[in-house]
C-alpha cells in the first residue's frame, strides 16, 4: 500500500514534468552562478604565492559550473524522450480506456434487453445486427404498373400469348457501413421473368445511381448481367466500396412483364430503417397491398380501384426477409366485387 501511495504521488506523470522542469531550471542556474564566480576569481587573479587551496577552489568552481551545463544538456536530451514515451502510454491508455468503456456499456446494454425480451429473441435480434455490415434506411419504393408498348403488344399477338402490363419499379435508400473496417456493398437487385420465355428479354435494370451519378452503359451491362440468373428471377448486382462509417445514396430502376391479373412479392434482402412503398395502377385495374410487419396498423390489405396510387410508410427497422406482396387484376375480370368492398 506505501508503495501504492508513494508510487502515485511520484510516479505522478504531471509531478515529473513539474520535477524535470525545475531541476533543469536550477543546473542553468547553477551553472550560470559557478561560471560567474569564476569569472570574477580570474579577473581578481590569483598569484602564484597564494595558498594551494585558493588555485584548487578557482578551478572546482569552473568544473562545477561546466558540470551543471552538461547535466542540464543530459537532462533536456532524457526528458524529451520521457516525454514521448508518455505521450505514447497516455495514447495508448485512452484507447484501451474508450475500448473498456464501450464493452461495459454494450455488456450492460446486452444484459438489460437479455433479460426484459423473452427467450430466444435476444439472440435472433443480435445475430441480425451481427450477421451485417451495411445498414440500409430511408427506404423508397416506388412501383407503377401500366400498359405495354407497341413492341410488345405485336409479340404477344404473334405468339398467343396472354395478356400483360409492366412491372416498374424505382428503388432508392441509403447505406451505412456500420462495421469497423472498409467494405464493399453489393447494391442487389432481383427481379421476376416473365412466365413467356418470348418476354424474358425486357425484365432488365433500367438505370443505377450511386450518389446521384449514373453507372455508364458498359457498367450498366455488367450489372444487369452480374450474376448468373435463374428459371425465374432476373439476378443483377454492383459493388460499391464504403469506408468504415460512410455512407452513399443508391437507386436503382428495374423493369419486367408480369400478367394482368396476377402479383409480386417484395422482400427485405437485408436491415433497413423506415421505409415508404407507393404503388400505382392504370384506373381499370384493382390493386391490393399488404405488407407483414408488426409497424403496420390497421387494415392490412389496402385497395385502390381508380388510378390512386397506394402509400404505406414504416417507421422503425425492418428487419431481413419482410415482406411485402402487390397483387392486381383487371376490373374486366373481377366486375365490382373490389369496388364495392372498397367502397
Amino acid at each position: 500500500m506505501k508503495k501504492s501511495a508513494l508510487f502515485l504521488v511520484f510516479g505522478s506523470p504531471i509531478l515529473q514534468i513539474v520535477f524535470g522542469t525545475l531541476f533543469l531550471v536550477i543546473s542553468i542556474l547553477a551553472g550560470l552562478a559557478f561560471e560567474s564566480i569564476y569569472e570574477f576569481v580570474d579577473d581578481k587573479g590569483v598569484t602564484h604565492h597564494a595558498p594551494v587551496w585558493t588555485h584548487v577552489a578557482e578551478e572546482l568552481v569552473r568544473d562545477l559550473g561546466i558540470a551543471f551545463f552538461v547535466a542540464a544538456a543530459i537532462h533536456y536530451s532524457v526528458e524529451s524522450f520521457a516525454s514521448e514515451e508518455r505521450s505514447k502510454i497516455f495514447s495508448r491508455f485512452k484507447e484501451e480506456a474508450n475500448q473498456k468503456l464501450e464493452e461495459i456499456s454494450s455488456n450492460t446494454l446486452n444484459s438489460y434487453f437479455k433479460r426484459e425480451l423473452p427467450d430466444g429473441w435476444f439472440d435472433f435480434v443480435h445475430q441480425q445486427i451481427d450477421d451485417h455490415s451495411f445498414m440500409r434506411r430511408n427506404g423508397n419504393i416506388d412501383v407503377t404498373l401500366s400498359e405495354v408498348d407497341s413492341g410488345v403488344s405485336k409479340i404477344i399477338s404473334e405468339n398467343n400469348l396472354p395478356e400483360y402490363i409492366r412491372y416498374s419499379t424505382i428503388m432508392t435508400y441509403r447505406v451505412d457501413n456500420i462495421s469497423k473496417f472498409d467494405d464493399e456493398y453489393s447494391v442487389r437487385k432481383f427481379t421476376e421473368f416473365p412466365l413467356s420465355d418470348e418476354l424474358r428479354e425486357f425484365t432488365k435494370i433500367t438505370d443505377l445511381k450511386i450518389d446521384g451519378k449514373s453507372l455508364d452503359p458498359s457498367e450498366l451491362n455488367k450489372a444487369d448481367a452480374n450474376w448468373s440468373d435463374t428459371d425465374n428471377h432476373k439476378m443483377a448486382g454492383h459493388s460499391v466500396p464504403i469506408p468504415s462509417g460512410g455512407s452513399v445514396d443508391v437507386e436503382v430502376k428495374s423493369e419486367t412483364l408480369k400478367l394482368k391479373n396476377d402479383a409480386m412479392v417484395w422482400i427485405c434482402n437485408g436491415p433497413m430503417l423506415n421505409a415508404t412503398f407507393r404503388i400505382q395502377a392504370p384506373k381499370d385495374f384493382v390493386l391490393i397491398f399488404a405488407c407483414m410487419h408488426p409497424a403496420s396498423t390497421g387494415n392490412l390489405n389496402k385497395v385502390s380501384t381508380n388510378g390512386e396510387p397506394i402509400i404505406h410508410n414504416i417507421e422503425g427497422p425492418l428487419p431481413s426477409f419482410t415482406s411485402a406482396e402487390i397483387r392486381w387484376v383487371s376490373q374486366e375480370i373481377v366486375g365490382n366485387q373490389y369496388v364495392k368492398e372498397a367502397d
